[in-house]
Parts: structure tokens; C-alpha cells; sequence
């Protein structure tokens, strides 16, 4: 029987960043985008302007997929820098 565990392995998550395999930040966008978009609304309160900051995150982890140093930081960690410095930028 096929393993359906939604969790994936350190090394799954560095080889599809370093590769930007499409399909795996497919997955990353669907594993994290819900917490992230969680943590704009309840910074900014504002729905509209949270889907455009979440979009811009994601587009900016696509271009930095290959540099994220997962011995460093944790995918969450990274997406959470990401999400504050974006907030950070529209509340000033």
C-alpha cells in the first residue's frame, strides 16, 4: 500500500528547492500557504492585501529556492522571515 503521509523527509525538501521542481513547491505551496496566509490577516487584517503579500512570498521563495539553507532554518522559519518582512514593509 502507497504511504499518503502528507510530511516529507529534510532531504525531499532540500532537493526540490535546490532542483525548483515544480511539482514540489507545488506541494510546499499547498503544505505552508494556509499558515502564512494565516499570519499576514492577523498582522494586516486585510484579506485582499493578504492574497497579494501571499503571492508575493511565494514568488519570492521560487527565486530563492536554490539559496535557502535548510541547515540553517526550517521551511517554515524561512517562509515565516519572508512573511514578516513583507508585513513589515506594508505597515510602514
Amino acid at each position: 500500500m502507497a504511504q499518503t503521509s502528507s510530511r516529507i523527509s529534510k532531504d525531499d525538501v532540500k532537493a526540490i528547492l535546490y532542483t525548483r521542481n515544480k511539482e514540489g513547491f507545488e506541494f510546499l505551496y499547498n503544505q505552508y500557504s494556509s499558515a502564512v496566509y494565516g499570519l499576514i490577516v492577523k498582522e494586516i487584517g486585510d484579506n485582499n492585501t493578504a492574497e497579494k503579500i501571499l503571492e508575493n512570498i511565494f514568488i519570492e521563495v521560487w527565486n530563492k529556492m536554490p539559496t535557502l539553507d535548510l541547515n540553517t532554518f526550517t521551511i517554515f522559519t524561512w517562509l515565516y522571515r519572508i512573511t514578516q518582512e513583507k508585513v513589515k514593509k506594508i505597515s510602514l
